[in-house]
């Protein structure tokens, strides 16, 4: 089911046949928050449409980190995706040493790979002495990280791991590192609390599909295109490295070569979307035993509120594994590869502001803070903290576009001025620019008599004509920009 005024079919991530993204998200609201700063600005723009405070603090605020949101009863504070005010510090000091992590599952009877933990010192007879213990293949990673790096799956032999672990020792400088039994299954990230699911996503490691034409150096960096289009892949490219040269190589060929039509090629054994990988919607078909394992994971890391879980699920048989738990998400399932995006940033406030003063179903979708206003001085260190604005309530909303036309006899500067301190007094935001010919190009949004107050004032101040005047359908930021 897709709900036309709920979600919408975005062309920008190419011939896609089940794609459909939330269309009070779209990619024009939040096109200056693509990549790292998506997950908090997602987070606080919900809060700040549902009528909460929203206080953005200067730590790492290019990336939008730390926030708080705030009711008449209610303040929490969020790092990205991290619901940080209810996350003990005990449970981000398990959940940043995977074999911790391991430790706390297997307490709690949650099911998880055999393991091991090795210092870059053990001699690497010792660690082909545990492999041929649990048996190949195996999966080698660093104790401590994310995003996948320094990640390798699914390997076969000795002289592979030997490699492996060489480079993750004297390349990546990787002091202690687990060794575990690789586990046969699809890749799931699942959000949750110890309560109740968010969402489900299928991960797929990064890959390309031929076409009987391009090399795959060229399918490569079509791919790549493709995704910085989407809000969530925009800085998570497909990277040529020794992994994806391995690949590459291990099935016969070069990046000069033209893969046959419609070949999937995968470029890499782990599935994480910050390297490359896809992520396929799958809220409405996980197993009640998926959905229970993932719930019992959070409770099992004492003082976790919420996560994202990753888990090997092997459907022919039913076996599951979770491999890790993560306690501060992204929550790119928003905007995934196929399915249904899902409403993260929702889910978060009805379940811990359900006093929120404005329902989610009376926001309006069209209007926006601006984050790059909300940031500049945060980052520049001007400020320490910024407390944005209250969301403006309007009696009737409209969005209109005008084209004036006229001979401004006066400089940019002041004209500047003019039409921020009568953009200012009657309350309305948008923006302005110029046109080729000069002509002033507005659009506008705020309460239907003040944007027509507005406007006849500035006809009447610079003696100008409207020349066109029409519904506007884009975003309105709760700004008045200048552009000249």
């Amino acid at each position: 089911m897709q709900d036309g005024n709920y979600y919408y079919k975005p062309s920008i991530v190419g011939k896609m046949d089940n794609v459909y993204w939330l269309r009070h998200l779209s990619h024009k609201v939040v096109e200056n928050a693509f990549g790292d700063k998506l997950c908090g600005f997602t987070i606080a723009l919900e809060a700040w449409r549902r009528g909460l405070t929203v206080t953005v603090n200067s730590h790492r605020a290019s990336q939008f980190q730390s926030y708080v949101i705030s009711s008449a009863h209610n303040s929490i504070q969020f790092n990205r995706a991290r619901i940080a005010s209810l996350t003990a510090k005990r449970a981000i000091a398990v959940l940043n040493n995977k074999y911790t992590t391991k430790e706390s599952l297997l307490k709690e009877g949650v099911p998880t790979p055999l393991g091991k933990k090795f210092n870059f010192n053990d001699p690497y007879e010792s660690v082909i002495d545990f492999v041929r213990l649990i048996g190949w293949p195996v999966v080698i990673k660093p104790l401590v990280g994310s995003l996948g790096r320094g990640v390798y799956t699914n390997i076969n032999n000795d002289d592979d791991l030997l490699v492996y672990c060489k480079y993750i020792i004297e390349k990546l400088n990787v002091k202690n590192y687990l060794i575990e039994k690789y586990v046969v299954g699809e890749d799931y990230r699942i959000l949750a609390n110890n309560e109740k699911i968010f969402a489900a996503a299928k991960r797929i490691p990064a890959n390309i599909v031929g076409n009987g034409v391009d090399s795959i150096m060229k399918l490569i960096s079509v791919k790549n295109a493709a995704r910085r289009k989407n809000p969530n892949y925009y800085n998570r490219m497909i990277k040529i490295d020794n992994e994806v040269e391995y690949y590459v190589k291990n099935k016969g060929y070069d990046f000069d070569s033209v893969l046959p039509k419609d070949l999937v090629l995968y470029l890499r054994g782990k599935a994480n979307t910050s390297s490359g990988g896809d992520l396929i919607d799958v809220t409405d078909d996980i197993t009640p035993d998926i959905a229970h394992a993932a719930i019992k994971a959070i409770k099992a890391i004492d003082g976790l509120e919420f996560g994202g879980v990753d888990l090997l699920y092997d459907s022919n048989t039913g076996n599951f594994s979770i491999i890790e738990v993560n306690s501060r998400p992204q929550i790119g399932h928003m905007y995934p590869t196929s399915g249904l995006g899902r409403d993260i940033p929702r889910m978060l406030i009805d379940t811990y502001f359900p006093e929120a003063p404005v329902r989610h179903e009376d926001i309006n979708p069209h209007f926006v803070f601006d984050v790059n206003k909300i940031l500049s001085p945060l980052v520049s260190g001007v400020a320490g903290s910024i407390t944005v604005a209250p969301k403006k309530n309007f009696e009737n909303f409209v969005r209109r576009r005008y084209l004036l036309k006229g001979s401004l006899s006066i400089s940019d500067n002041k004209l500047s001025s003019r039409l921020l301190a009568i953009a200012k007094k009657h309350n309305v935001f948008g923006s302005v620019g110029k046109d080729k010919e000069g002509r002033l190009l507005f659009c506008l949004g705020g309460d239907k008599l003040a944007v027509s107050y507005f406007i006849n004032e500035v006809c009447e101040i610079l003696s100008c004509i409207k020349e066109s005047s029409k519904i506007w359908k884009g975003v309105i930021k709760q700004s008045f920009i200048v552009n000249f």
